[in-house]
């Protein structure tokens, strides 16, 4: 009973910290909402650039550079400035890139626009993986951070069906603007959150004699 009792008390831990669900619930949405585009890309290649294999690659490549870049930036200057800079500032970037690439046929500006895609979504990701684990409590960390992966991973099969059923009812351009719609609405609640988080983790990293 104690590994039941251990999650109990890790979902009642996360439920009640109002930034700690504030953060898990976004994860989720970026999970269902923002990842699942990826799964129509071999339709999109195919249908709207009469794309092979190959050219599928160049779209994921795209997308995979600007997540590289992301990567990069989160490790270089994560500890240097705000991470609401990397958390808005990438879910912006990545709606905008998203809502964008929904509307062009222009394999050209479609690569530049996945390269943005990435970036964006691996900058918001990976920052809100350092402020989770930056939050939480030592004593907790183990069953947060697996109810971060259940909304992060774990959502993921609801992301595949809803942009499939989106595709299939109203078409591939309308879903990608939904979905970007979506995530840039629930960004505006970090936006709005983004004082009360920043606080409480530089309370943690001041109490834990972080840089």
């Amino acid at each position: 009973l104690r590994p039941i009792a251990a999650i109990k008390e890790g979902i009642a831990y996360s439920a009640s910290h109002p930034i700690m669900r504030v953060l898990l619930l976004f994860v989720g949405i970026v999970s269902i909402f923002g990842w699942s585009y990826s799964t129509i890309m071999p339709v999109i290649a195919r249908e709207t650039y009469s794309l092979d294999a190959k050219g599928l690659g160049y779209l994921y490549s795209a997308t995979g550079l600007g997540a590289l870049l992301a990567t990069y930036l989160v490790g270089k200057f994560g500890g240097h400035i705000s991470p609401m800079l990397f958390i808005i500032g990438g879910n912006t970037l990545f709606a905008t890139s998203l809502f964008l690439f929904s509307l062009t046929a222009n394999f050209q500006l479609a690569l530049v626009l996945l390269f943005f895609i990435g970036l964006g979504l691996l900058s918001q990701s990976s920052m809100m993986n350092t402020l989770v684990q930056g939050m939480v409590k030592q004593e907790f960390r183990g069953r947060v951070m697996s109810i971060y992966i259940l909304m992060f991973l774990g959502m993921a099969p609801i992301g595949n069906f809803e942009i499939g059923y989106l595709t299939e009812h109203f078409g591939i351009a309308n879903a990608f603007a939904i979905n970007a719609a979506v995530v840039f609405l629930f960004g505006a609640l970090i936006f709005f959150n983004r004082k009360r988080i920043i606080s409480r983790y530089r309370e943690y990293k001041v109490k834990n004699n972080l840089p």
